[in-house]
């Protein structure tokens, strides 16, 4: 038995940035391919009404396979965390490496922390953190399933701001955000739905975002908004991501909470072991 998941993505508010030497506008040559494809369930097999597949993201409920809109197990995580490895490999990075607090985070605190470990193994700065005002922003776009169009709290100088409606986990987005965002061949294939062919400007926008396109890469002031809601069984996650006009806002979350639970180097689950005190952020590889 074999099921596979449909991911889609909004439209990125904003054109990423051309210039070649820009990390934000470096991409891959075309889709990476999800090894292992957290979208497909493998083989499954039923036995004394249970269910095992490949994938444990999929589960057995009210007698159909499925997946959670959010699933924070280990073995769902450590599943998807493998797929964005081996992209990781494809582009000649360092292991992603999830910090020893990941399960105690909430699924913003956990999305803030994918990008900026996405943004790090790159040599770019990480956004400084999460605000109350931001994150009212991520989850007005998230509860009607757009991108966030205002921004609450902070005075920005410019924002811009991605959508996916991805299960099972922020993993999942960060995956389709980063390495899945480009024309795969035709409308009905493409994840990104403002990707509407091989030359459109808008292809891997929200990577681009991700990784500082219109904000400036190397923006070192720069803040973010987080947020995931589950609607109907279906998860949509959001974010936000602000170059304010003056200081910072406030944050209730910050890059600084986050360093002392990460490692340079993998363990055999991409988690750090919790009896580490090394205190480094990711960098290329």
């Amino acid at each position: 038995m074999l099921l596979a998941l449909g991911l889609t993505l909004s439209v990125a508010t904003v054109v990423p940035a051309s210039s070649s030497t820009d990390p934000s506008s470096r991409h891959p040559a075309s889709n990476i391919a999800a090894h292992p494809d957290f979208e497909s369930s493998g083989p499954c097999y039923a036995r004394s009404h249970a269910l095992s597949c490949a994938n444990p993201c999929f589960r057995l409920a009210s007698g159909s396979i499925h997946v959670l809109p959010y699933d924070n197990s280990a073995a769902c995580t450590t599943y998807v965390l493998a797929a964005i490895n081996a992209a990781h490999v494809v582009e000649h990075l360092a292991p992603m490496v999830l910090p020893n607090n990941w399960y105690t985070l909430s699924v913003d605190e956990q999305m803030f922390v994918l990008t900026n470990l996405e943004r790090t193994s790159r040599g770019l700065p990480p956004y400084l953190g999460l605000t109350r005002g931001l994150a009212i922003s991520a989850r007005a776009g998230a509860l009607k399933n757009v991108d966030p169009w205002f921004v609450s709290g902070v005075r920005a100088a410019h924002f811009t701001s991605i959508l996916a409606d991805a299960s099972p986990s922020p993993l999942a987005a960060d995956y389709v955000w980063m390495y899945d965002d480009g024309w795969a061949g035709s409308v009905a294939a493409t994840s990104n739905i403002d990707c509407t062919s091989a030359h459109s400007p808008r292809c891997w926008g929200h990577r681009a975002n991700i990784l500082g396109g219109y904000l400036g890469a190397y923006c070192h002031d720069c803040q973010m908004g987080a947020a995931y809601v589950n609607s109907a069984g279906a998860g949509a996650y959001a974010e936000i991501f602000v170059r304010p006009q003056g200081r910072p806002a406030p944050m209730y979350f910050s890059w600084s909470d986050v360093v002392a639970h990460l490692a340079p180097t993998t363990s055999t689950t991409g988690v750090m072991p919790t009896t580490s005190t090394t205190s480094v952020q990711i960098t290329t590889g």
